[in-house]
């Protein structure tokens, strides 16, 4: 489901990008507890979702973290 809340305006591209990380880091967190909560129900399927997200989401937030991250170092 998508927020309707509306994106104002930045000072910097510095702020802009280091909320931006905040709120990815955010959701890598949200995505690692749901697939710590499937591993746990320990259910017939519920491992092999856990790892697409951890692989598919987690990891590649991760990699897009990481590049903003180096981003801000420069820009700082």
């Amino acid at each position: 489901m998508r927020s309707h809340t509306q994106i104002q305006p930045v000072e910097s591209p510095g702020v802009w990008l280091g909320e931006l990380v905040l709120h990815l880091h955010q959701i890598q967190s949200a995505v690692r507890v749901s697939a710590a909560a499937l591993r746990r129900q320990n259910c017939e399927l519920d491992d092999d979702i856990a790892n697409v997200l951890q692989r598919s989401v987690a990891d590649r937030l991760q990699d897009q973290i990481e590049r903003l991250e180096g981003i801000l170092d420069k820009l700082a």
